[in-house]
């Protein structure tokens, strides 16, 4: 079975139906089943971003862009049966929310924009991942059927077993109910060993899961390093 990506025109075209107040809707989920190389999915959170901002300047919120990507990568989903086109995924939209942000006056090294980055990376490896979707959307009893209609599919399942989506336990609701339980989840653990690792220039070989974020993070840190040197000259 082969791939077939969805033009960049007829992206547009298509996402260009929905009702424009769509965008600025907090409370839509959007759900990318086979997100390719994340052609609609880049594109969903650039027309969500956009339309949240504006929203957010109008009713005069602080830190619009923050509160804006925040939103927007909350209520994105996105699957693909090929780890390599949800690593791509990843990295397109990891890449454009750090474009976003440098827009506004983010310094990485603060910790609460530490903190922020952390749950940006976490969000994009939690609710864009690995999965085919037939088995996804469906309960243990029908997995295994629903994911062999296809061959690939069946085949996925049988090697990577039954991975239901919760769409109502994203990354944030995820977190606060660990927290809750005074525990803190072992992923947020490891992006926050990554981003130290990152922003103190040290070895982070070891987090490929990460291999997605390394350019989006180093523009921002190149950009805190280059405001210090004009500081200092």
């Amino acid at each position: 079975m082969g791939e077939v990506f969805t033009p960049e025109q007829y992206v547009q075209e298509m996402l260009a139906l929905f009702d424009e107040k769509l965008w600025s809707d907090e409370n839509i989920v959007f759900f990318e089943p086979a997100c390719g190389h994340g052609n609609f999915a880049v594109a969903i959170v650039e027309r969500r971003i956009n339309a949240l901002v504006t929203k957010y300047v109008k009713a005069g919120i602080d830190q619009p862009v923050l509160h804006a990507v925040a939103n927007t990568i909350h209520t994105l989903w996105a699957v693909d049966i090929c780890p390599v086109n949800v690593h791509l995924t990843r990295k397109r939209i990891a890449d454009m929310v750090v474009r976003r942000l440098q827009t506004t006056d983010f310094k990485i090294h603060r910790p609460e924009r530490t903190e922020y980055i952390i749950h940006v990376l976490c969000t994009l490896i939690w609710q864009i991942h690995e999965n085919e979707t037939l088995s996804a959307l469906s309960d243990q009893s029908t997995a295994q059927a629903k994911a062999s209609q296809t061959n690939i599919g069946g085949s996925w399942i049988k090697a990577n077993g039954h991975k239901p989506i919760d769409f109502d336990l994203n990354w944030c609701e995820f977190y606060e109910r660990t927290t809750a339980r005074n525990t803190v989840p072992l992923l947020y653990e490891k992006t926050a060993r990554f981003l130290e690792a990152s922003i103190a220039g040290g070895n982070t070989r070891g987090f490929k899961d990460f291999n997605f974020a390394r350019d989006a993070v180093q523009l921002l840190i190149d950009e805190h390093l280059s405001q210090r040197t004009q500081e200092a000259a």
